[in-house]
């Protein structure tokens, strides 16, 4: 806060991306640029889902195994 005569002007702290006093403009430079949480946040998806799918071919996999390897019943 600064205080000019009897007035405070009030001068927030934006959030990534924004500017102005009240952060009422979109920063266009700055809106491509992932902070390091957003960074993290988007390696640990990916890592997530890769996981899951190799688990689910895993899977996939093992249940075919098993389908193929048990005895044919005749008719």
């Amino acid at each position: 806060t600064v205080v000019i005569s009897d007035s405070p002007i009030y001068n927030c702290e934006c959030r990534s991306g924004y500017v102005g006093p009240r952060c009422e403009f979109k920063d266009l430079d700055d809106s491509y640029v992932l902070t390091s949480r957003q960074l993290l946040m988007e390696t640990a998806s990916i890592a997530g889902g890769a996981t899951v799918a190799v688990f689910l071919a895993i899977l996939v996999c093992f249940g075919a195994w098993v389908r193929l390897r048990a005895p044919r019943k005749a008719p």
